[in-house]
């Protein structure tokens, strides 16, 4: 095996390939389990003069900073697309039947009357023994993470369709990635029903 194809391992003792070339450690691992005599830590935590900062900052000025010179894409285009004016003008433009994710106004039609009945929530949710279907988290963790229960999800997205064969518990975050790509999250949780034994 030549040089350039060796693998090095990260000097701390740690056991992990480093991934760049010339580094004997990964990011944060120089210090790993060495201790500092006291002197040390006195002189780590002592504050820096005034002149020490003044010659620091003067070592990065001008030619001498890493990107003079050089284009910064990728914080160029994050600060051009996060432009605040920008963002409302998108927002506006998107909004209603300019958005691709419109669906004809479907958001505005009512839920079937059983949907808002709490004893139907916890057939279902005590069917699916309290945890989100797709991540497993439990009822209770959903509701120290994302601050509310588990959901009752329409599996055809048909609000109007509650019958239990249509409905699945999910949590905040798994129902909120279920509406891109509904026909592939149609098959899953179609899939976990049918595998389902009752």
């Amino acid at each position: 095996m030549n040089e350039e194809t060796q693998i090095v391992l990260c000097k701390c003792g740690c056991g992990k390939e480093v991934s760049k070339d010339g580094n004997n450690y990964i990011n944060g691992h120089f210090n790993k389990g060495k201790t500092f005599s006291e002197e040390t830590k006195r002189r780590m935590r002592k504050p820096k003069s005034e002149e020490h900062k003044r010659k620091l900052s003067e070592t990065k000025k001008g030619e001498k900073h890493p990107f003079f010179g050089k284009k910064r894409p990728l914080h160029s285009d994050f600060m051009k697309r996060n432009n605040p004016a920008k963002t409302l003008d998108v927002r506006k433009k998107l909004k209603g039947e300019n958005n691709p994710n419109w669906k004809g106004g479907i958001s505005f039609d009512p839920y079937c009357r059983i949907f808002s009945d709490k004893d139907f929530r916890y057939v279902i949710f005590k069917r699916d023994k309290y945890s989100c279907q797709n991540c497993g988290i439990t009822r209770m963790l959903s509701l120290k993470v994302y601050g509310r229960e588990l959901i009752v999800h329409h599996i055809n997205y048909n609000k109007k369709d509650c019958e239990t064969n249509n409905v699945i518990s999910v949590c905040n975050s798994c129902n909120a990635k279920s509406n891109f790509n509904r026909s592939e999250w149609q098959k899953y949780y179609s899939r976990i029903l049918e595998n389902r034994i009752f």
